[in-house]
């Protein structure tokens, strides 16, 4: 899940509009593992309580998230 200023989106399927607490994708089902909040200062709090809350979660870093993302369509593309 990516998670912007007031909801998230499924990194898989793209659906928006995701809570901060779902587990899974309501579209295509994923199971919500990893997190990446676009603006950390301004989610604090809430990385704070998903972290006591559900700590299976994994945090990723929002800029690594869309390099990665960024290389894996440019090798779908050109590969």
């Amino acid at each position: 899940m990516t998670y912007g200023a007031l909801s998230g989106s499924c990194a898989n399927c793209k659906s928006l509009d995701l809570k901060i607490d779902s587990l899974h994708c309501p579209e295509c089902k994923t199971e919500i593992k990893y997190i990446a909040f676009q603006n950390i200062r301004d989610h604090m709090p809430k990385m704070l309580k998903i972290s006591h809350e559900r700590p299976q979660i994994v945090f990723v870093d929002y800029d690594d998230f869309k390099r990665i993302e960024g290389e894996e369509k440019a090798k779908g593309i050109l590969g």
